[in-house]
């Protein structure tokens, strides 16, 4: 495969693909925010738990195409990548706090990725 169509592809489509699952299970959460008595089928009179499924689906695509384009070994390890947009979409939208911890856990996400990639 042509080395810059590859670097695309790790670059963009990890990047999409983890930032699909990500907001699928932000809307996942948002779903349940809104459902006041637990039940299935409260929880599926909630809009927002489609799209999260949407988003979900697009995302693991991603990923079923990355995977036939790359190597498994790399692309399945990557999907971790989604805890990095899952922490700043929970800050932003949810209102959750980012502590110390969870950016060391960041860094030692990051760093595993750059590994795997190189």
């Amino acid at each position: 495969m042509n080395p810059v169509l590859k670097a695309v592809l790790y670059i963009a489509g990890v990047a999409a693909m983890t930032c699909g699952n990500s907001i699928g299970a932000l809307f996942f959460k948002v779903t349940m925010v809104r459902v006041k008595v637990f039940s299935i089928k409260n929880t599926f009179k909630i809009p927002t738990l489609y799209f999260g499924i949407l988003c979900y689906a697009v995302g693991s695509l991603l990923n079923i195409l990355l995977m036939y384009f790359l190597d498994y070994s790399t692309v399945y390890p990557l999907t971790s990548l989604t805890c990095v947009w899952t922490l700043l979409f929970s800050s932003v939208f949810l209102g959750e706090k980012i502590t110390a911890r969870k950016l060391i856990g960041i860094a030692v996400i990051i760093c595993g990725a750059i590994l795997i990639c190189f």
